[in-house]
């Protein structure tokens, strides 16, 4: 009758759910609408950041090609600078020469503007550009005179204006000292800011991009889009003072165009450029409120529907508080009725918990068992795989301590044991001896069967063999008592877990079970361990002899360097040797055979040299080689002969059996040219060419002149054709050398004379 009352009273009605429910939407509303304006402010800053991290991405991109474009100008530089110590500048085929080989670069370097070779005085020697005004000179320039005062080293200019064409560029210039380190000029590049400007025009976006490249006097050289006219070309103070600080960083600022940037900067390299790129601002808000109107008609939308389905709720809920005091009374009974029932139930529930205790239990133990395999099935090191199985033991068998007595053998073959310890410290085993092969212990270092004793200390087998009697005095107590062999596939026995407990009675023969599961994956992982062991000393075996043989390689390759070095050196010296003899010889011919003796000696002597300068020891670069002799023969009849040698040859290598008797043919022939080809002071040109033909799959060696040509025939009938020309003694070493190389030699008239040797392909390589 009481609990009939008090049900019915007011303070055990529910509350009227509709009002709060309003209170909660409306401030749901207005948490929806607080979190649209910080959700857009957010993705402001994002778009801000967005392109502040686009823009470190486009100044590193930038400051890496700049560093590659400032180093290929310094290894120009330092090639134009061995070119103006080598270069004879009172020979007016020299300075050609220089000049030809500017312009070829500049032809092949989209960003070179120009390139100078320029003397002591600022006169320009050589220049890549035609026709260069004579009377320019690059004294005055702060770069050639940072240069004259002191080596600096690889100097990069300011904004200058080219003297010869008024366009904008910058300066990069290295000086060119004399042995003594006096001051000989500078050698310098020049670089179009222009082409600079078109290659930054490429790279575009949904927003353009800006970028600056700031030289070393912290002035703007190249920026695009490009500066108003009459803008200061020096960088904003606070960008410098952060340059100067960092090498790379972000910041926002307004440019000299007057607008608002967020910048990136990137130092290049070592060098004192840096790359500065950026968006601007307006754009980068413009795209980001295309994008916040979008959300913010959804957002309204939302809120609309929000404030709708919050007024549909308030009335579901006024009905619903109505309902809920009907159900009220039906749900009082149906506590009572329920609470009748729990007690049944909890009857019940206890009987099965113990059920579920003991599965439990046995999953545990089933998932312990199956982390067990997938370990021990991964582990290589064998002192963890041990000592995880000895653990696993312990858990699985309710152990108060067990150990793993395993054997090992080490490198010499001799064997040993090891044991693992769980669930007791090492120290408790430390003062005591290996388990010994007693009665109790044999049947499991045998590998025989599974020991397991409820009581040790009652077994038949405990305490027969001295001196102990059984346990030793301070041993762990032990009453439960389980050993399980490990044995591997092939056999061998590889140790033995052992577990214990103070109480009798522990283990069950599912525990024993259990653990031979446990002693057959333990084996597998021993062997997989061994195996992975024995692997590794046999990789570390192979390593060191890879670097044994490396090193034999090494001795290998210094040895023949030194070998073709001291050939060269020997020839050169029998050339000396030789050309002492001419001094004192008065006959004419026969000096003029030494002579020849002489540089079939140079032409072989080069070879050599080819050799032990390359990487390769067993092959000759033949362009390289014939265009090394052309140059030195050139130079030896410079005065005597007014011919000129060219070499069209394609890269083509062979080994040294064919590379010494192909030297000294060509070198035979081209002295046959410079003697007899050009009689009385007259002028012409020696062509050699090397090519392989596509026809008769040879390689063709071409020697020839526009010379007076042979008065007979090359079969030699007259001993001498053409007054000595290809006679003697160098015609027939020239067709033995051919015979050698197993080639064919035709000799061609008019006009001039050309000498066509064609080869097997297969004594070249390319």
């Amino acid at each position: 009758m009481n609990q009939e009352r008090l049900s019915t009273s007011p303070l055990d009605r529910p509350r009227a759910v509709a009002p709060y429910l309003l209170r909660i939407c409306l401030a749901f509303i207005l948490l929806m609408a607080a979190l649209f304006g910080a959700g857009a402010w957010w993705s402001r800053n994002e778009a801000i950041e967005d392109r502040a991290v686009a823009a470190a991405d486009l100044a590193r991109a930038g400051a890496h090609q700049m560093g590659r474009v400032i180093d290929m100008a310094d290894i120009m530089l330092i090639q134009l600078r061995d070119t103006a110590v080598s270069t004879d500048w009172r020979d007016p085929d020299a300075v050609a020469t220089a000049q030809a080989r500017l312009e070829r670069i500049v032809d092949r370097l989209p960003y070179v503007f120009r390139l100078f070779i320029i003397d002591a005085g600022g006169r320009v020697r050589a220049s890549s550009m035609k026709d260069f005004p004579s009377d320019v000179t690059a004294a005055d320039r702060d770069y050639f005179i940072t240069q004259r005062d002191a080596d600096a080293g690889l100097v990069i200019s300011t904004r200058l204006r080219s003297k010869a064409t008024g366009e904008p560029i910058f300066v990069l210039s290295r000086r060119v000292s004399a042995e003594d380190d006096s001051f000989l000029g500078i050698v310098s590049i020049s670089f179009e800011i222009s082409a600079f400007g078109s290659f930054y025009e490429t790279i575009g976006g949904d927003i353009e991009p800006a970028f600056q490249l700031i030289g070393p006097d912290m002035t703007i050289l190249v920026s695009q889009p490009p500066l108003p006219l009459g803008a200061e070309a020096a960088v904003r103070a606070e960008l410098r003072s952060r340059m100067l600080e960092a090498g790379s960083g972000s910041l926002t600022y307004t440019s000299k165009d007057g607008v608002e940037r967020v910048w990136s900067y990137r130092k290049v390299g070592e060098h004192p450029l840096y790359v500065s790129a950026g968006f601007a601002t307006d754009a980068i808000l413009a795209a980001w409120s295309s994008e916040a109107l979008l959300f913010f008609i959804l957002g309204i939308a939302a809120l609309t529907g929000l404030s709708l389905l919050s007024f549909v709720a308030v009335q579901r809920a006024r009905g619903e508080d109505s309902a809920r005091l009907q159900l009220m009374d039906a749900n009082k009974q149906l506590e009572r009725r329920v609470r009748q029932r729990t007690a049944a139930l909890e009857e019940t529930n206890n009987r099965l918990q113990s059920a579920v205790d003991s599965l439990e239990a046995q999953t545990e133990r089933l998932n312990i068992l199956n982390r067990s395999a997938t370990s021990l099935a991964a582990e290589l090191d064998l002192e963890r795989l041990v000592q995880a199985v000895t653990d696993a033991g312990v858990t699985l068998t309710g152990a108060a301590f067990g150990a793993f007595f395993y054997n090992l053998r080490d490198e010499r073959g001799e064997s040993y044991t090891l044991y693992t310890l769980s669930g007791a410290p090492r120290e408790a085993f430390a003062k005591f001896p290996m388990p010994r092969n007693t009665a109790v212990f044999g049947p499991t270092f045998r590998g025989d069967a599974v020991v397991r004793s409820g009581d040790i200390t009652k077994d038949p087998r405990y305490g027969k063999k001295a001196p102990y009697r059984g346990m030793p005095e301070g041993h762990l107590p032990v009453r439960s008592y389980l050993a399980v062999p490990v044995v591997s596939r092939s056999g061998e026995v590889l140790g033995g877990l052992f577990f214990g407990h103070s109480k009798p009675d522990m283990f069950t023969e599912a525990t024993e079970h259990l653990m031979t599961g446990i002693a057959a994956q333990a084996a597998i992982g021993i062997d997989n361990a061994r195996l992975y062991q024995a692997a590794q000393r046999e990789i570390t075996d192979r390593t060191q002899t890879e670097q044994r043989l490396a090193a034999l390689l090494g001795e290998k390759t210094e040895m023949l360097k030194e070998i073709h070095h001291r050939v060269r050196n020997n020839l050169q010296v029998i050339a000396s040797l030789l050309n002492l003899e001419i001094g004192r010889i008065a006959d004419r011919d026969a000096r003029a055979q030494l002579a020849t003796v002489g540089q079939r000696i140079d032409a072989i002597a080069r070879v050599h040299e080819q050799l032990y300068t390359s990487d390769s020891f067993s092959r000759i670069d033949l362009r390289a080689h014939l265009e090394q002799m052309a140059a030195g023969l050139r130079e030896l009849y410079k005065g005597a002969v007014s011919a000129t040698i060219t070499v069209d040859a394609e890269p083509l290598r062979c080994d040294l059996e064919t590379a010494i008797p192909l030297g000294l043919i060509v070198n035979e022939l081209i002295i046959n040219s410079l003697k007899h080809a050009f009689p009385e002071g007259q002028t012409g040109t020696i062509r050699v060419g090397l090519q392989r033909s596509e026809a008769d799959e040879d390689v063709h060696l071409t020697v020839g002149d526009d010379g007076v040509g042979m008065s007979q025939t090359a079969t030699g009938e007259s001993g001498s054709p053409d007054g000595g020309r290809g006679g003697g003694l160098g015609q027939t070493m020239i067709a033995a050398l051919v015979q050698q190389i197993d080639a064919e030699m035709e000799i061609m008239e008019g006009p001039g004379t050309k000498v066509l040797i064609r080869m097997p392909q297969g004594r070249f390589k390319a």
